[in-house]
């Protein structure tokens, strides 16, 4: 498993210099390309574990791995979706992985 650290303040324009800037953690991580990786964990102040999952988690327990609508909205942005499959082998890895572009 690989997991990446990315200052999210920097991300917003990553792929398109016409996005919104990110409003909130929150926000940015709802905005990762797939829905199953927009997720995240902090400590509160009880040192409790409390999850960030604007999409939810049902996609991640389905094995199921689909862009979020922002990259759905035409070629351009199913491109990047694509390309991150074709680069990321996730099927490989997990041949019970569901892909969909919708």
């Amino acid at each position: 498993m690989t997991i990446e650290v990315k200052n999210e303040v920097y991300m917003a324009h990553y792929n398109f210099a016409n996005a919104p800037e990110f409003t909130s953690v929150s926000d940015a991580i709802g905005h990762f390309v797939e829905v199953p990786t927009c997720i995240g964990a902090y400590l509160d102040e009880q040192q409790q574990v409390q999850l960030i999952a604007p999409h939810g988690v049902a996609d991640l327990l389905a094995l199921r791995c689909r862009p979020i609508s922002f990259y759905q909205q035409d070629e351009q942005h199913l491109a990047i979706f694509r390309e991150r499959m074709a680069t990321k082998q996730w099927q490989q890895r997990w041949p019970k992985l569901q892909l969909t572009e919708k």
